[in-house]
């Protein structure tokens, strides 16, 4: 579709509100095995320990095979690939509600994370084309507000349906949202979206990274994810057993996180807007000074729940304008590998989840949850120095594409 034949207004409205009505049942899925953990031990009848890794399994296997998959379906039209990975996406979530065993279940949810890379970059590549024009970065804001909304809304509901009927009717109905989501999709999206003519596949589209401004976008993205989950991956706990608080108002609290999650995403959309990537090293600035201060700042139980609300309120700043950047750089220089740019976000910064939570989780065991404020600081400050990097190296381009 040409940039001047965008659809205007309410339409293209209601499509990037089913876009993000995909990203709230992606991100459901992914996120609400957390809140059931012990229901699908018990229902096994097997240890927590058994099932304690699914989580680490789906990052694993998103950050590790969303690159190479991404890369080799570029040359796919895209509705056709969203339709295909879709009806993946509602196989694998119906394996996981009948899984026999949990060795099955982790299958389920490898393929689930290997499928919902993909779709999730498809997801993103429509929405940046059906933005009116000027507002590509509010229209990916949208999508990625749809991953906030599964951690609000999402997971208590579907740890909720847990409760009353059993875990595996928490996938049944995540079958039931993603049957009901794909008609929708299949009437409301562009069937002749263009495929980019050069050479393509696998090998080829990673040449992309041998352009240093792809290579520290990425290494931005991974180290503010390692950052941020060095500490938020042990949210409960540090609120429970460092702050004090009960478990009923945790509940609560939580709530407040995903309000404060939704409020990222439209500070991020708001940025990708004005300024892009250039506001970033103020947001790396700032989780630094907050994950530096947080030894100090956890001793007392409302100045650490104002840290860990102001850390919720930055996490997700980077989203839009880091793919905002890397998706215009693959469009205008490599179109071959606009795919694959499009999948640079979710792949880099699951990366960092994986690895911050493990770091974590050792330090956090060797020297206490109040220990982790200050490496996840260091971390963010690689991640201002990669960011100020790519933006030297982005003026020195911009310098040789002008002489």
């Amino acid at each position: 579709m040409e940039r001047n034949a965008r659809p205007q207004g309410t339409r293209a409205f209601f499509r990037l509100l089913v876009l993000t009505a995909l990203g709230f049942v992606l991100g459901t899925y992914e996120f609400v095995v957390v809140g059931i953990l012990p229901e699908i031990a018990a229902g096994m009848q097997v240890s927590l320990a058994a099932v304690g890794k699914l989580v680490s399994a789906f990052a694993g296997a998103y950050a590790v095979g969303t690159p190479f998959l991404t890369a080799a379906m570029g040359r796919i039209p895209r509705f056709r690939l969203l339709m295909e990975l879709m009806a993946a996406f509602m196989g694998t979530t119906a394996l996981s509600m009948l899984a026999p065993n949990v060795a099955v279940l982790y299958l389920s949810q490898m393929l689930a994370a290997l499928v919902s890379g993909p779709l999730t970059a498809v997801g993103m590549l429509f929405a940046r084309e059906l933005a009116e024009e000027g507002h590509a970065a509010r229209a990916l804001a949208m999508v990625y507000a749809g991953f906030s909304l599964a951690s609000l809304v999402g997971v208590p509901l579907g740890t909720a349906v847990c409760r009353w009927l059993g875990w595996r009717w928490t996938y049944g109905l995540i079958l039931l949202m993603s049957a009901a989501l794909l008609p929708v999709l299949a009437a409301i999206l562009p069937r002749n979206t263009a495929v980019p003519m050069e050479k393509a596949g696998v090998l080829h589209a990673f040449t992309v990274f041998r352009d240093r401004r792809c290579a520290l976008c990425a290494g931005m993205i991974f180290f503010s994810g390692t950052a941020t989950y060095m500490v938020y991956t042990f949210l409960t706990p540090i609120m429970t057993d460092l702050l004090g608080v009960s478990a009923d108002a945790v509940s609560l609290l939580l709530v407040v996180v995903g309000v404060c999650c939704m409020g990222s995403n439209l500070i991020s959309g708001w940025m990708g807007e004005r300024g892009g990537v250039r506001w970033l090293p103020l947001i790396f600035g700032m989780q630094a000074l907050l994950f530096a201060a947080m030894p100090l700042l956890l001793r007392g139980t409302w100045t650490g729940l104002a840290a860990l609300l102001a850390m919720s309120l930055l996490m997700y700043v980077l989203n839009t304008p880091s793919q905002l950047y890397a998706l215009t750089l693959a469009e205008r220089e490599y179109p071959f590998a606009t795919v694959l740019c499009s999948s640079m976000l979710s792949v880099c910064y699951n990366l960092g989840i994986a690895v911050g939570s493990f770091l974590g989780s050792g330090l956090q065991e060797t020297a206490g949850l109040g220990a982790l404020g200050v490496p996840a600081a260091v971390f963010a400050l690689v991640g201002l120095g990669l960011n100020l990097l790519l933006l030297r190296a982005d003026t020195w381009r911009a310098a040789e594409t002008a002489s």
